[in-house]
């Protein structure tokens, strides 16, 4: 392995080592109920993946920000099936969810299931019934 390429690894694992310290501290924070203290590191963290913003919607969800959650989960320049599900879980109890779900730009099997299971554990079975109506057919018979 030539110079450049030893210090591009180094680099690299310097890098990965430095964003590792920084997520499992926010997380930290985010489990004792810091929020601000997280979000202040979240900001200055750099080079942000959805994985990283996911989690910080997540820890705003289960401290009970709903607000901040969902000013956060706007900013973020993607989502997946996963950010979007963090969402509609804690707004699954009130119409936000449905209005959440019907915005969303796509569609996959998991979240859709999560979101009808969801009104099924709020005792909404029409609910529930009306969203499986909406998911295409070809997804009801997978596997």
């Amino acid at each position: 392995m030539g110079t450049r390429k030893r210090i591009e690894l180094v680099r690299l694992v310097g890098y990965l080592i430095l964003c590792n310290s920084w997520t499992s501290l926010r997380s930290g924070y985010l489990r004792i109920g810091e929020s601000s203290e997280a979000r202040c590191l979240f900001d200055l963290m750099p080079g942000k993946i959805i994985v990283l913003w996911t989690t910080m919607v997540l820890g705003y969800a289960r401290n009970g920000l709903i607000d901040k959650k969902r000013d956060l989960f706007d900013l973020m320049p993607t989502g997946n099936a996963v950010s979007w599900t963090v969402m509609i879980q804690s707004y699954i109890e009130n119409d936000k969810a449905r209005r959440l779900f019907d915005a969303m730009l796509f569609l996959d099997l998991y979240t859709s299931n999560m979101f009808i299971l969801g009104c099924l554990d709020e005792k909404s079975v029409s609910k529930a019934i009306e969203l499986f109506k909406l998911v295409p057919i070809e997804m009801k018979y997978l596997g």
